[in-house]
């Protein structure tokens, strides 16, 4: 009984579930589960905590291993997203039951920090929160933390002008190729 209810669920959150914009990567994961998975810059915990209980249920013998890159507490107010802290972030992600290690910092100054350590990802998500010329910079690490299978997902969002206030519009997952991603990383070693 308890499968099938864990199936409907999963169905739910990869068809129906809001937003609609993160269906794609609960269907990803259904298609591929991940062990490693790296998340730069947290909007969404609830987002999270199913993915990683969703492919813990898919691969149950593999320990999920997930690595959180955010500014946290130095997050400015209201332009990066939800207030977040390190401790609550880590306390709300261990009750999955994941191996969790959380890294305070932008994108750039995280990565050149642990890009070694963080090898063979499975998954990488880049939120909307991460500024264009930080993932930029980033990018220089990305390819030696992934492999021929890994997947990594960039949240795009599209602003809307009414009334001369600019409203969010839902946003939505674009996968990048592997090569877009080692060519971004030519282009920021060049920069250098």
């Amino acid at each position: 009984m308890s499968s099938f209810t864990e199936l409907l669920k999963d169905l739910y959150f990869s068809y129906l579930s809001k937003p609609a914009g993160d269906r794609q990567l609960y269907r990803h994961v259904r298609r591929q589960p991940f062990a490693r998975f790296v998340e730069i810059g947290l909007t969404d915990l609830g987002r999270t905590q199913r993915l990683v209980a969703l492919a813990q249920r898919l691969a149950p013998e593999v320990e999920i291993q997930y690595t959180g890159i955010d500014m946290f507490e130095g997050r400015e107010a209201d332009s990066d997203g939800p207030s977040l802290t390190l401790k609550g972030t880590h306390q709300s992600l261990k009750a999955v039951g994941a191996k969790v290690k959380l890294v305070p910092g932008d994108a750039y100054s995280a990565l050149a920090r642990t890009a070694n350590s963080l090898s063979n990802i499975d998954l990488v998500l880049i939120s909307a929160v991460t500024a264009e010329d930080t993932y930029q910079q980033a990018s220089f690490y990305l390819p030696r933390m992934l492999h021929e299978s890994s997947r990594v997902f960039r949240e795009v969002t599209r602003d809307d002008e009414a009334n001369g206030d600019a409203i969010k519009v839902e946003s939505h997952w674009e996968q990048i190729s592997l090569s877009d991603i080692e060519q971004s990383s030519h282009s920021s070693r060049r920069a250098a």
